[in-house]
């Protein structure tokens, strides 16, 4: 799916949101070290060499988000050795500054830019697109944009329910098949983030008409992206290969690496033990190169 989400789409979608970056390259949404893997909403590297993190966020915006998004800046600027700019794209409902600063520590602070669609009527643009559906009528490439971006509108209606109805319009719409795969790939981005019972959550997804499952992605994206222009290798054994242009070999490997930029970071112990999942008897050898 994440060959579905074009460097052009991406930057139709940031013009929109009005988010001053133009990326040129999409990254895998898998965000792999040591035995963890994360999946991200989406990255993406800008024209000047910077990392984009576009996050969804349905709810509002507390200290351990915060502390969230801020661990998902360290570990791609880890792995891609780029500086890294967080965005998060909230719902109507959350109120919140446009700019969160994170304070790691004296030394290290990350900006999160904060963008919504609370201007646009999700119902009314959606009535628009149905009309367009019920006459047969082809989606243009705006269409297919504000189609997927309507749950993020501002809505009368309970979002769930909303992005239902959008996985059952999807199946009628009028569309070349890389749009509609794309439609689907947002939808379903959009469940993961605001469909919180999971026996629903599952429920909608079958409604999808995907044509990957979650693994054959997760190992499609990693195999055929590959993480800073690297090589993923022997993904069922948990090794990592060809991360920032270089080769790390195995999981403990890359812990450690992990712990020491964190330490290069000026991050305390505690903090480090906690993120890299390295052992208090590594940390002490590291502390005594």
């Amino acid at each position: 799916m994440m060959k579905q989400i074009t460097s052009k789409r991406v930057n139709t979608l940031f013009k929109r949101l009005n988010i001053p970056f133009i990326i040129k390259k999409v990254y895998p949404i898998e965000l792999v070290y040591g035995d963890i893997l994360r999946r991200l909403d989406f990255v993406g590297e800008t024209i000047n060499g910077e990392i984009i993190n576009l996050e969804f966020q349905s709810n509002k915006v507390n200290q351990s988000d915060i502390e969230r998004f801020g661990v998902y800046a360290l570990l791609l600027r880890i792995i891609y050795k780029k500086q890294v700019h967080s965005v998060i794209l909230l719902t109507p409902n959350i109120t919140t500054e446009n700019l969160i600063k994170y304070n790691i520590n004296n030394k290290t602070t990350y900006e999160m830019f904060t963008t919504s669609l609370k201007n646009f009527k999700g119902e009314e643009i959606r009535d628009k697109l149905k009309r367009k559906i019920e006459n047969n009528q082809k989606f243009t490439e705006q269409d297919v944009m504000d189609f997927v971006l309507t749950p993020l509108m501002k809505i009368e209606e309970n979002i769930v329910d909303f992005i239902r109805e959008n996985v059952n319009l999807v199946k009628k719409i009028k569309a070349p098949e890389e749009d509609i795969l794309f439609i689907e790939s947002m939808l379903l981005m959009e469940i993961d983030n605001f469909v919180q019972d999971k026996k629903l959550n599952k429920r909608i997804k079958g409604e999808l008409r995907m044509k990957l499952s979650i693994i054959d992605e997760i190992v499609d994206d990693i195999m055929n992206e590959g993480i800073a222009e690297g090589r993923i290798e022997g993904i069922a054994e948990g090794r990592i290969e060809g991360i920032a242009e270089g080769r790390i070999e195995g999981i403990e490997n890359t812990k450690l690496q992990v712990a020491k930029d964190m330490l290069k970071e000026g991050y305390s112990e505690e903090e480090i033990l906690k993120i890299s999942k390295i052992t208090s008897k590594q940390l002490l050898t590291l502390l005594n190169i």
